[in-house]
C-alpha cells in the first residue's frame, strides 16, 4: 500500500538528534500493538531529505493488501501527529517477497519445516530444513555437511548468520 502525505507547514525535523528510522520504528511498533503482525524493517531513503519511508511486515500467516491498507493508514497518521518531515514522502507498507532475506528470528518460526540457504559470518554456505527455532539459534536438518552426503542436524547462532533465504520449491 503507498501513501502519499505532505504536512507542509512545520519544522524540518522535528527530531533533528534522534535516530529518524529509530523513530519511525517506534511510531510503527505502536500501530502494530494489538494485531498480529510484527515489523521486519524500516527503511528510510533520500538525499538530503525523507521521500520514502518502507515499512515491511507480516505476521505468523502471510498478510493480506487490506491488513497492509489499514496499518498504512495508521503509520501515515502517527507519523503526521508528530511530524516526522515538513517534506512530501511517500509511505510504502509491505510484506516480505518470497525472495527476501530472513530478518527476523519470527520469521524462522513462521518457515519452520521450509528449506533455507543461510551464508554464515565466516562465508559458509549451509542448506537444509528448519527443525527447531530457538530464543538465539535454529536447528537445522542439512543435506549435506562439509561434502559428505548425510544428514546431520546442526545448531547455527542467529548471531552467525550473514544472510538466509527460504529456498522455493514448487513440488
Amino acid at each position: 500500500m503507498i501513501q502519499v502525505t505532505n504536512e507542509g507547514t512545520k519544522s524540518p525535523l522535528l527530531f533533528a538528534n534522534m535516530n529518524i528510522e529509530k523513530k519511525i520504528q517506534d511510531i510503527v511498533l505502536s500501530c502494530l500493538e494489538g494485531s498480529s503482525c510484527y515489523l521486519i524493517d524500516v527503511q528510510v531513503s533520500g538525499k538530503s531529505v525523507i521521500n520514502k519511508i518502507t515499512v515491511t511486515i507480516d505476521n505468523d500467516h502471510g498478510i493480506s493488501i487490506d491488513e497492509c491498507g489499514d496499518i498504512s493508514q495508521k503509520i501515515s497518521k502517527a507519523m503526521d501527529e508528530v511530524n516526522i518531515t515538513d517534506h512530501p514522502y511517500v509511505l510504502e507498507v509491505t510484506s516480505p517477497g518470497a525472495e527476501e532475506p530472513i530478518k527476523t528470528p519470527r520469521q524462522y518460526i513462521k518457515n519452520k519445516g521450509r528449506r533455507i540457504r543461510i551464508i554464515s559470518d565466516e562465508d559458509e554456505t549451509i542448506t537444509g530444513k528448519i527443525e527447531e527455532v530457538k530464543e538465539n539459534s535454529l536447528i537445522l536438518k542439512v543435506d549435506h555437511l562439509r561434502k559428505k552426503h548425510i544428514e546431520s542436524l546442526i545448531e547455527i547462532e542467529f548471531s552467525k548468520i550473514k544472510k538466509s533465504n527460504i529456498i522455493i520449491s514448487f513440488n
